[in-house]
C-alpha cells in the first residue's frame, strides 16, 4: 500500500511539474524567441512553432524548458545537436549524489573559506592571504593572535580588502572593503561604519588581502578581478583526476565583479593554444556575444593566458587530495606569480561550460555514470 501511494504522488508531481512548465513555456516568449546568439547563421534558423515543438518535448523528457536553448545555438538549424547538451536538472541532481555519497566529505571544506586557505596552504597552493575573522563586531587578527574592535581598526587602520561571508558559496556574501583612517567604501559606495556592522552581523566573515592580477588578465578590464573558472572530476574507473574545458569570466562596464549575472563576459579557453577562444558570452539580459571587449576593445581569440598549464596542474594536485568530493569547479585568479585559488565549489553549473564550448554529454556519461 505504502509503495501504491509513494508512486501515485510521484505520478501527480510528475504531472504537475510538467504543466506548471508549459504554462511558462507559452506565456514566457524569451524560451521561443529570444535574440540568437548567433546572428551570423541567421538564414538557418528554426521557425517559432519549431522551436515550441523542441522545447515542449524537453519539458516531457526533463520537467522544464531548456533555459539556455539559443545560447546553445540550438536554434539554428544543423548547427548544434541539443542531445549533445546535459540538461541542467539532470546534471544537478548527478552532481549532488555524487558529491555527497559520503556523509563526512570534503565538501566542508570547499564551503568554509577559512579551511579553504588552511588546506590549500598546506598543500603549497597559494590563495588570498588571510588577514582575520569578523564575528560579532570583533576582528581576530591571525598575525598578532589578538581580538580588536572592528571599529577601532576601520578607524585606525588603512587598507584595501576583501571581506567574505566564511560560509558563503559562489561569490555570494563577498564584498570589497575599503578603508581610510574611518573614511569608509563597500564595493565602491561610501558607506558608514553602521552600514558594515549591519552587513556583517549575524554571521561570521573572514578579511583577505586583495589579489592583484597579472597584468595580461588586467588589461582586458582591469576594474574587476577577471578569474578562470575550471571544472575538475574525479574519475572513479581510472582513479584519476580530469579536467572540463575552462572558462575565462571577466568584468565590463567598470563593475568590480566579473560575474556573468552581473552583466560580465564568459569566455572559453583553448587549453592547447593556452588562450582565449573567438566568443566572449553574456548572460541573455545583457546582450548575446561578443568577439571585442567593449571596454577595452581586446580581441578574444588568441589572447593568451598565462600561468594556465600551472593552474590546472595546481587544481588537480587539489582534488587529489578531496576524490570523495567528486566534482569541484574552481575559481582561479592570475597573478604575476601564478595562479591564485579564490574558491573551489562542489555546486558548480555545467551550463556556462557548455555555452563557452560544446556539449558536454559524452564527458557527462562517462564520468558522472
Amino acid at each position: 500500500m505504502k509503495q501504491f501511494i509513494k508512486q501515485y504522488f510521484y505520478v501527480v508531481y510528475w504531472f504537475l511539474i510538467r504543466v506548471k512548465s508549459v504554462w511558462r513555456l507559452l506565456v514566457d516568449k524569451s524560451l521561443t524567441a529570444s535574440e540568437t546568439c548567433f546572428p551570423e547563421k541567421c538564414n538557418c534558423s528554426r521557425t517559432r512553432w519549431n522551436i515550441f515543438c523542441q522545447q515542449l518535448w524537453h519539458i516531457i523528457r526533463y520537467g522544464g524548458p531548456n533555459n539556455f536553448y539559443f545560447l546553445y545555438g540550438l536554434d539554428i538549424k544543423g548547427f548544434h545537436i541539443a542531445s549533445d547538451y546535459v540538461d541542467y536538472s539532470e546534471f544537478v541532481r548527478r552532481r549532488d549524489y555524487l558529491n555527497r555519497i559520503y556523509p563526512d566529505s570534503s565538501v566542508a571544506i570547499l564551503r568554509n573559506k577559512f579551511l579553504f586557505g588552511l588546506i590549500a596552504r598546506a598543500l603549497k597552493i597559494t590563495t588570498p592571504r588571510d588577514i582575520g575573522i569578523v564575528e560579532d563586531g570583533k576582528l581576530y587578527l591571525f598575525d598578532k593572535s589578538i581580538h580588536v574592535s572592528l571599529e577601532e581598526y576601520v578607524e585606525t587602520n588603512q587598507a584595501d580588502v576583501f571581506i567574505k561571508s566564511i560560509n558563503g558559496e559562489c561569490a555570494d556574501g563577498v564584498y570589497h572593503l575599503e578603508f581610510d583612517y574611518g573614511v569608509i567604501k563597500i564595493n565602491g559606495v561610501l558607506c558608514n561604519f553602521e552600514d558594515l556592522q549591519v552587513m556583517t552581523a549575524n554571521e561570521k566573515f573572514i578579511l583577505q588581502e586583495k589579489i592583484y592580477q597579472a597584468k595580461a588578465l588586467a588589461a582586458l578590464h582591469p576594474y574587476s578581478i577577471n578569474t578562470i573558472r575550471l571544472e575538475t572530476v574525479y574519475n572513479y574507473k581510472e582513479k584519476r583526476i580530469e579536467i572540463l574545458p575552462p572558462l575565462l569570466r571577466v568584468g565590463t562596464n567598470k563593475n568590480e565583479v566579473d560575474n556573468w549575472a552581473a552583466g560580465g563576459f564568459a569566455i572559453g579557453i583553448d587549453v592547447e593554444k593556452k588562450c582565449l577562444r573567438k566568443y566572449g558570452f553574456y548572460k541573455p539580459a545583457y546582450g548575446t556575444k561578443a568577439v571585442r571587449h567593449p571596454d577595452t576593445s581586446i580581441l578574444f581569440e588568441g589572447y593568451p593566458i598565462p600561468f594556465l598549464e600551472e593552474a590546472i596542474e595546481a587544481a588537480k594536485r587539489f582534488h587529489s587530495y578531496l576524490t570523495d568530493v567528486h566534482s569541484i569547479g574552481w575559481d582561479i585568479a592570475i597573478t604575476d606569480e601564478g595562479p591564485c585559488f579564490v574558491e573551489g565549489n562542489d555546486n558548480w553549473e555545467i551550463s556556462l561550460v557548455q555555452v563557452c564550448s560544446h556539449g558536454l554529454m559524452d564527458d557527462f556519461k562517462r564520468l558522472f555514470y
